[in-house]
């Protein structure tokens, strides 16, 4: 009989099986890595590298530091394992624990920006709000990362903006040194209305409501980069003061333009001691509401005249280190300051909103962008609570989503929790700072974060609430309409491209469809909006 021959498998899975059994061993006897473990393990091989104003935290208490100025790593009195980089230079840091870690620290990125408008870019409070609620909403930056100056517009104002009487006159083109600090980062021999702390948990009683240190925080995050933000908005004005005069007469453009450039001669002296070098120079404007009776195609021609002239000013001719043109002008979307500012009223289009959603889309300037319009998310108490419990979840992420003094606040649920009166509440007011810097990050490509996708895409009428995408419009033929393309995220407002048939118009003055009548007698036309691969359209009836 003939034997059978036996299979070689059963072998064969037999040592597989040991083998993985004996990798799993060797795998579970190793040392588990705990997080951040490997940069440590990479800080003391090749040392690390920050930039002039981090703050880091070491494997262990600081023994010593030595190196090629002892002054280059400040250590924290509270936590002795933790130091911050105040100079320039290399360092060795002795550990307590023996070991030695390399340092060096190079001058920081710094991005300068210029604050232009009226009260909600000022900073002024909502209905009901007091100064005491507001300075423990107001978001905290890390020593050393945020940086401002504001030049106040009038002293009862500038108590309850930055929440002290100033000693001087309101900002004007021949004070504006005054407002000014001796230096960006020392601000021993500075007063109140000029240290540059103020957004920082360095501040003392100075400090500053608004969108300046949400939009700090958020830009630093974003970056790595520190900011110094020049707030020289002022509460009521109307475009018209901003336009710029043949000679430097004291409106709000040349106080602003005063008030920048002497930042950018501080700041240059500050690159000049090896401190800092530009990252990015910017405005950021928020200002319509006392100009909703202006037509869109005068705000249009109007803003255009102010931003050329802002370039041309703010150039940085002459400065060492800040000679460049302006990298962008975000545009913070204005509400429409009707008589009933707590509702949906306040979304009509006017002018200005009409302006101002047409200037930033992909058919306008390509450095005047949308940087917020989180604000249009908020028309109805619905809609509020909606917003804040997508972003955050629950009272509990949100307190812990970023720094603030009081920590235990509830999500806002209603309209008047963000917008009180004509002005943005401080926990508004941080969120429309947070869209910003966001925005305007992902738009000129400092931010860390890939392009964002469209989230939504709105095309409104006069209204500015409800959206046509999809319907029938009637209107009269051969007579300008309100129209606006409302693009979430605001990153993706400047892709917008439209397309109209033949006989309809959109231009600074809205839209328009002409009286030509087809075979028919019948005035019909198309608009076509496209935002990458996502298209929404309108049908357009004219009437005679």
């Amino acid at each position: 009989m003939t034997k059978k021959k036996r299979s070689k498998m059963p072998y064969i899975v037999f040592l597989l099986v040991i083998l993985v059994v004996a990798l799993a061993v060797v795998i579970y006897k190793l040392p588990v890595q705990e997080e951040g473990k490997a940069d440590k393990k990479a800080d003391k091989d090749k040392g690390i590298t920050l930039e002039y104003g981090d703050s880091y935290v070491f494997s262990g208490d600081i023994k010593s530091v030595s190196g090629d100025d002892e002054k280059i790593l400040k250590i924290d009195k509270d936590n002795p394992g933790k130091a911050r980089a105040v100079e320039c230079g290399k360092a060795a840091v002795e550990l307590k624990s023996g070991e030695t870690v390399r340092v060096t620290v190079e001058p920081a990125r710094l991005t300068l920006v210029l604050f232009a408008g009226q009260s909600n870019c000022e900073g002024r409070l909502a209905t009901d709000e007091t100064v005491d609620t507001v300075r423990k909403r107001v978001v905290l930056n890390e020593p050393l990362t945020a940086f401002a100056t504001y030049g106040v517009s009038d002293n009862e104002t500038g108590e309850e903006v930055n929440w002290i009487r100033n000693p001087i006159e309101a900002l004007n083109v021949s004070n504006a040194k005054a407002y000014l600090p001796e230096s960006l980062t020392d601000n021993s021999k500075n007063e109140e209305h000029n240290r540059t702390d103020t957004l920082t948990t360095d501040k003392d009683t100075a400090g500053k409501t608004g969108i300046d240190s949400a939009f700090a925080y958020e830009w630093y995050k974003n970056t790595g980069e520190k900011v110094w933000i020049v707030n020289a908005a002022h509460h009521g004005s109307k475009i018209q003061s901003w336009i710029p005069t043949s000679e430097e007469t004291d409106n709000n453009f040349w106080q602003a333009v005063e008030l920048y450039r002497g930042a950018e001669r501080i700041l240059s002296k500050e690159i000049e001691a090896g401190h800092y070098v530009l990252a990015h120079k910017g405005i950021l404007w928020c200002q319509g509401e006392n100009n909703y009776r202006m037509g869109s195609g005068e705000y249009v021609s109007r803003f255009q005249e102010m931003f050329e002239a802002f370039e041309e000013q703010l150039n940085g001719e002459g400065i060492a280190g800040l000679e460049r043109e302006l990298d962008f002008c975000g545009i913070n979307i204005v509400r429409a300051a009707m008589d009933t500012p707590d509702n949906e009223e306040d979304f009509v289009l006017t002018g200005p909103r009409s302006a101002q959603f047409y200037m930033t889309t992909g058919e306008f300037d390509e450095k005047i962008i949308l940087a917020a319009n989180v604000s249009e998310k908020w028309g109805n108490d619905n809609s509020v609570k909606e917003y804040f419990a997508d972003k955050y979840g629950n009272d509990e992420d949100f307190n812990a989503a970023y720094p603030k003094e009081d920590t235990q606040i509830k999500m806002p649920t209603s309209v008047r929790e963000v917008h009180g009166g004509f002005h943005y509440t401080q926990l508004a007011y941080n969120e429309i700072g947070f869209d910003a810097a966001d925005n305007i990050c992902e738009m000129i490509s400092a931010g860390k974060n890939g392009k964002a996708g469209v989230e939504e895409i709105e095309l409104v009428m006069e209204d500015g609430v409800t959206d046509r995408s999809g319907t029938t419009v009637n209107v009269t033929a051969g007579k300008y309409v309100p129209f606006a393309v409302k693009v979430f995220p605001a990153s993706r407002q400047k892709d917008v491209r439209i397309s109209c048939s033949d006989n309809v118009i959109y231009d600074s003055k809205g839209l328009m469809i002409t009286d030509e009548a087809d075979s028919k007698g019948n005035i019909t036309g198309e608009v076509k909006v496209t935002v990458g691969k996502t298209t929404r359209k309108i049908e357009i009836n004219g009437k005679n």
